[in-house]
């Protein structure tokens, strides 16, 4: 359980069991490579990236706002849950049998390969949906939040703040570069 602030990086190789809780904020970057049932819940916003590689079974559950980037390469059996503000680009290779859950506002870029057996489950404004695979489905809004319960130090300072005060401009060219770099490997 940790609390990062102002250009802490936080890299770090989870493995059997473990569990991330942390509050990251003001240009934190968290890189890590998360396996085996590992579970990561943090509170995420002001810039702030997550890079991170998420196989068999983790849960990643996570509030982004504030011109956030979540990148990642989700296999399988993963469950990405996120509220995702204005502004905020998600980047993902989504593989066999994962879902996206994930509520998309104003101005928000959706990119992500969605494989066989993959769920979209957003509200857009406007709805730009592109599914593959008769067996995709989309669903109606979902708007997860993460639980004060799961990790009490967050508090609930980010359902007050005005949503959309600082956003900016969705997806670079570097997170685009980034990305493509994840879906080659």
């Amino acid at each position: 359980m940790s609390y990062l602030e102002y250009g802490t990086s936080l890299m770090s190789y989870l493995e059997y069991g473990t569990s991330l809780m942390s509050h990251l904020e003001y240009g934190t970057s968290l890189m890590s490579h998360l396996e085996y049932g590992t579970s990561l819940m943090s509170h995420l916003e002001y810039g702030t990236s997550l890079m991170s590689y998420l196989e068999y079974g983790t849960s990643l559950m996570s509030h982004l706002e504030y011109g956030t980037s979540l990148m990642s390469d989700l296999g399988y059996g993963t469950s990405l849950m996120s509220d995702l503000g204005y502004g905020t680009s998600l980047m993902s290779d989504l593989g066999y049998g994962t879902s996206l859950m994930s509520d998309l506002g104003y101005g928000t870029s959706l990119m992500s390969d969605l494989g066989y057996g993959t769920s979209l489950i957003g509200g857009c404004s406007p709805v730009i949906s592109v599914i593959t695979y008769s067996t995709a489905s989309v669903f109606p809004c979902y708007r997860p939040h993460l639980p004060n319960s799961l990790c009490p130090q967050i508090g609930n300072s980010d359902r007050t703040r005005p949503e959309g005060l600082l956003g900016k401009a969705p997806c670079s060219s570097e997170m685009l570069l980034k990305l493509a770099l994840l879906q080659e490997e």
